[in-house]
């Protein structure tokens, strides 16, 4: 899959919104991304190449009941409370 885009700076929101356009457009199964190094490269593929809210949060709304429910969340954030600080807020 290629992809062109032309923005003012290398933000996460550019590469991120850059990023989430390949995936509507079929992008799967990623198992390298090469770069030198850019903060804004490497926050959005944290934030947008990632499965889990998809996935988590089905486990969560999948719950037999509310405590069920609950407990999962509590452990999703503090699973995530580190690596993706603004996700588990």
């Amino acid at each position: 899959m290629q992809g062109v885009t032309v923005s003012m700076s290398e933000a996460e929101a550019h590469w991120r919104d850059f990023l989430l356009s390949l995936k509507k457009r079929g992008m799967h199964g990623v198992k390298l991304i090469s770069s030198d190094d850019r903060s804004g490269l490497r926050a959005a593929l944290q934030s947008s190449m990632r499965a889990w809210p998809g996935n988590g949060a089905k486990c969560i709304f999948n719950a037999p009941d509310r405590e069920e429910a609950d407990r999962l969340l509590a452990k999703t954030i503090e699973k995530y409370s580190k690596k993706a600080s603004r996700l588990a807020l």
